[in-house]
């Protein structure tokens, strides 16, 4: 009767494999295309780098409306340059003991230093962002050297095959399909936070001439405007903490799909690693303003 055995083996084998396929696909995200970036559970460290990668972010499509901003502001913030610097030139003309030539010609200059930056704005903060990602670009590199790479839809394949029989594969589709819902929302949370930083990075290129050209007025508004190149700066350093969340998250993915010793605790430790990586992307924020002193 061996022969029934191995035929019920097999019957068994496949309603294991078919439903860890089912299920797979039901926690597969692929082909989800937004402003020219993919996004893919089965590959969430390459998504991540793409929205995280300044080398390649600026080359999305959500950036070009940054530049395209940042082209209407420049005029306005011109003119707030020039009403600013009025009111300085009133200010200081009160004391006019104090005016000589010599600081005409040097107010002068720094009016049309300020000007020339506001011109420049965009260019100056992409100098700013690129200078960060070189930081981003050297750790990386060293984290690629000892990432690990997981598929999540291969990892619940994974589990199910390893289910011992048919009331366990039962219990394990009804448990997946049930917990299939806070999964797929964790990770749209988790890109949804990671894109947010990128319109964040849009928005402070976009309007940084107007900070630029309230620095003329004196110097509470220079501090400012330095607070807001600080800020831009630490919004691209934002990146840096998320590469090592996501780098701690396929760690620990990995873990989960080749320690996991039940498809409950194999679920549970995919939950606890997408609220993790959650958690990383919100510290980010808090992080970077200790770093650069923002508040």
């Amino acid at each position: 009767m061996s022969w029934i055995e191995d035929a019920l083996n097999t019957l068994v084998d496949n309603i294991k494999n078919g439903a860890g396929t089912a299920i797979s696909k039901i926690y597969t995200i692929d082909g989800l295309r937004l402003f020219g970036v993919e996004f893919s559970t089965t590959d969430m460290a390459g998504t991540i780098q793409q929205l995280t990668d300044f080398s390649k972010t600026s080359n999305l499509s959500i950036y070009t409306i940054g530049e395209t901003i940042n082209t209407i502001v420049v005029p306005i913030a011109l003119s707030l340059l020039t009403l600013f610097f009025m009111i300085s030139l009133i200010k200081r003309f009160t004391e006019i003991e104090k005016v000589s030539w010599e600081r005409v010609l040097l107010w002068g200059c720094y009016f049309f230093l300020i000007k020339a930056l506001i011109e420049k704005s965009y260019s100056l903060l992409t100098i700013v962002m690129n200078i960060v990602n070189g930081v981003y670009t050297s750790v990386s590199s060293r984290l690629a050297e000892t990432a690990a790479q997981t598929s999540i839809a291969q990892a619940i394949i994974d589990t199910f095959n390893q289910m011992d029989g048919l009331g366990d594969v039962l219990v394990g589709f009804v448990l997946y399909l049930i917990l299939a819902i806070p999964f797929i929302g964790s990770i749209v949370q988790i890109w949804a936070q990671v894109l947010l930083r990128v319109v964040k990075l849009m928005l402070c290129m976009a309007f940084s001439p107007v900070p630029i050209s309230m620095a003329v007025e004196g110097e509470t508004f220079r501090g400012k405007a330095i607070s807001y190149f600080m800020y831009a700066a630490g919004v691209g350093f934002e990146s840096i903490v998320i590469l090592i969340g996501s780098w701690v998250y396929g760690r620990g993915l990995a873990d989960v799909a080749t320690n996991g010793s039940s498809p409950f605790n194999t679920i549970i430790g995919m939950l606890i690693m997408n609220a993790l990586f959650i958690a990383v992307i919100q510290l980010s924020h808090e992080f970077s303003e200790r770093i650069f002193g923002r508040s």
